[in-house]
């Protein structure tokens, strides 16, 4: 039974012996004590429950029924009740409540400057608000000061119509979430923008701006967003391949962007701005589709960092240009924080370990690349960049979203570096440099799932913007694939691992009305949860159907034209299996495994049911192969209240023993089969049966039917 309890004893405070009590104690900022959730303060039906909408409240503590003491308390902007009545797209202005923008000059905006797209003056100048305020402390493409006076001045030194409509299109994801009709202009947007982009290669080949490349990455994180990876990848290469002629990154200091910025404060701040925002937002994205784009990071100073620009000369005036004024050429807006400017250190680490594991996209498995020694190396100069964090930076009661979000981005990145080794050989390698004997790669990827479950239970609580920014869900992602993978047997109560993969889930499920590209995460999530018996068929068709009604909600309206081009995701899905079958790991993939799956698992389900009626309750018999021996472990643990079977498609060498997972030596070897390609599925389940079971042939054909019939009800139901 799913109870609060699983909650708070799922993160208990570490052994003192432990890796994890070595790490809080070492290193406090990224590894923070994490004091134990008390139970009674709980609400985890309601936890585990998407939320239909902001309504009027505030997403905090009284959202959830956590006491204020748990966690981080961050909203300090408007009440939530501000942002519900958005102004009207069509040109006429909700009026009751005056406009909320992060900046005063989106009062003087006239959008019919800058798009074709019909919106109103104060709907466009909303959801730009909400994007500044919200993704751009993290993402840092652009100045937004610059980009703000060009933009209501009508210049286009720092603004363009290409900008404009790129930034739209991504921004209008998100305030969807507010608006409904925002969804349908997502897509409006990204149209005209993707032509203008097209206008700009074309056009001007030789003459690239510096906001056409900003606008390339703003394009492709819509097109991922929208569910269209092909066309993600390629805005973002584009836009790579169009920041390295102009030398923001990709080249040595003696070609880059500093010999034509001349000393012109403006013009530093904006390409300087550019450059770290593009390479660390390609440097995350990256991590995601695992392979290498920009090979080397900008030779320019970072945008808020004074110690960066100690000792710079430009090629031109250094007396009246930065050393007379250093605030001019990194002062940010408040709205930003210092998240960006020191996340750009992280990006250079996590930049090393891209070109270290997964090179250039040729799909070698990051298993047969990544060394130890290097691993160990990378890992100190993480703990050193946490270390040296400024105390804005640190997790505590009022940090913003953003600083959240650079913990979250920290601890992916760690599980990323040691990931290749918690499934081989080198999981117990004792790293250097800790006293702690426990000192592992697993301990230390231990660690940081941890904090990062943590953050997902702290961020979805305490946050609004869980609803509407996507720049949070590699929580989800890892942690849903940690507990995936997870051994039930080292968890102590395996329960607890359902309990955070549908917390995951939840989390997801408040994103979808506004990203079309959950659909398909969710349905891939599913296939892995009931691969590997964190789900039964019918708990995953469950959470399916109620994804489906969700999904169907924000259909776009017929007069957009656009045909439903599928779910093409190129980024990997199933993270572990990534370590050893790229390919097989990727989203689209995993995500097409899901009928399938359901097939298998209802049908072995109806054998069981056959088997006890005849035989008794099915534990798995010794000295049986059972149906394990054919390549996919039942696992079943029959479930006597709940009338749910738990199944565990894993290989097994030897008898069935009915439980979870197997114990002993041969764990190991049969996890380099556990990531067996399904899609042959129901070709063997075809193979199962014909062992011993001819006499049943003509009933499977009966009951295959059947399940065709029941999904085809199900997806007209839906």
């Amino acid at each position: 039974m799913l109870s609060a309890q699983r909650v708070a004893q799922s993160i208990l405070p570490p052994t003192q012996t432990s890796m994890e009590f070595e790490l809080m104690m070492r290193h406090p900022i990224s590894y923070p004590t994490l004091v134990p959730a008390e139970a009674a303060h709980v609400d985890l039906e309601q936890l585990l429950s998407p939320s239909v909408s902001l309504s009027g409240s505030r997403p905090g503590t009284e959202m959830y029924g956590l006491p204020p003491t748990l966690s981080y308390i961050c909203w300090k902007g408007p009440d939530v009740r501000d942002r519900r009545r958005p102004a009207d797209v069509s040109g006429v202005t909700s009026g009751d409540l005056p406009p909320v923008y992060c900046d005063e000059r989106l009062r003087k905006l006239d959008i019919s400057k800058w798009t074709r797209v019909s919106v109103s003056n104060d709907f466009a100048a909303r959801a730009i608000s909400l994007y500044l305020e919200t993704d751009h402390p993290v993402l840092g493409l652009f100045d937004a000061d610059l980009f703000l006076d060009n933009l209501v001045t009508v210049k286009l030194a720092f603004c363009s119509p290409l900008l404009t409509s790129a930034l739209l299109a991504w921004a209008c994801e998100a305030y969807s979430y507010f608006e409904p009709e925002a969804a349908a202009l997502s897509y409006l947007f990204y149209d005209e923008a993707k032509a203008l982009w097209q206008a700009e290669l074309e056009n001007n080949p030789d003459k690239p701006t510096l906001t056409a490349v900003a606008a390339s990455q703003l394009l492709s994180i819509a097109a991922s967003c929208h569910g269209n990876d092909i066309d993600a990848l390629a805005l973002l290469r584009e836009g790579c391949e169009v920041g390295v002629k102009m030398g923001l990154f990709g080249v040595p200091k003696e070609k880059s962007a500093e010999i034509w910025v001349d000393h012109v404060p403006e013009w530093i701040r904006a390409t300087t701005h550019t450059a770290w925002g593009v390479f660390s937002w390609v440097t995350f994205r990256s991590l995601h589709f695992h392979r290498g784009q920009i090979e080397s990071p900008p030779c320019l100073p970072r945008p808020g960092d004074r110690r960066s620009w100690d000792g710079i000369h430009w090629s031109v005036g250094s007396e009246k240009g930065i050393q007379s004024d250093k605030n001019q050429y990194h002062s940010l807006l408040p709205f930003m924080g210092g998240a960006f400017t020191e996340m750009c250190g992280l990006w250079v680490i996590a930049h090393e370990i891209i070109w270290a594991y997964y090179d250039g996209s040729d799909f070698v498995a990051p298993t047969n690349r990544a060394h130890i020694e290097h691993a160990q190396e990378l890992y100190l100069k993480l703990l050193h960049w946490a270390d040296n964090l400024p105390i804005g930076l640190v997790r505590g009661d009022q940090m913003p979203h953003h600083v959240a979000i650079a913990h979250i981005y920290y601890h992916a990145v760690v599980i990323d570096l040691f990931r290749p080794f918690v499934g081989g050989p080198q999981r117990n390698y004792r790293l250097a440099g800790f006293s702690s004997e426990q000192s592992t790669p697993a301990a230390v990827y231990a660690a940081s799932v941890n904090q990062l479950k943590r953050l997902v239970l702290l961020y979805r609580t305490r946050y609004p913007s869980a609803h509407f920014t996507f720049l949070w869900h590699t929580a989800l992602l890892y942690v849903a694939n940690a507990m995936i993978s997870a051994d039930p047997a080292e968890e102590g109560d395996p329960g607890s691992l359902l309990v955070w993969f549908r917390l995951c889930l939840a989390g997801y499920l408040d994103l979808l009305p506004s990203f079309r590209v959950v659909e398909g995460i969710v349905q891939g999530l599913l296939s892995m949860a009931m691969r590997k018996g964190i789900m039964s068929a019918t708990e995953a068709t469950e959470a399916r159907a109620s994804l489906h009604r969700k999904s169907a909600a924000r259909k776009l309206p017929s007069h957009i034209g656009r045909p439903d081009t599928g779910f093409k995701p190129e980024c990997m899905l199933d993270l572990h299996l990534a370590m050893k079958d790229p390919l097989a790991a990727r989203a689209e993939t995993v995500a097409q495994q899901f009928n399938e799956l359901v097939m298998f698992l209802e049908f072995t389900n109806v054998e069981d049911k056959d088997y006890e009626e005849e035989h008794g309750d099915y534990q798995g018999h010794e000295g049986s192969e059972g149906y394990g021996g054919h390549g996919y472990e039942t696992g079943r643990s029959h479930d006597k209240g709940k009338g749910k079977e738990r199944m565990d498609y894993r290989s097994q060498q030897g008898p069935s023993t009915g439980s979870w997972t197997n114990t002993g030596d041969e764990e190991e070897e049969e996890e380099e089969d556990d990531e067996e390609d399904i899609q042959g599925v129901t070709g063997q389940a075809a193979d199962v049966m014909a062992d011993g079971l001819d006499e049943r042939m003509e009933g499977m054909e009966v009951m295959v039917d059947g399940v065709d019939e029941r999904v085809e009800e199900d997806e007209i139901g839906d």
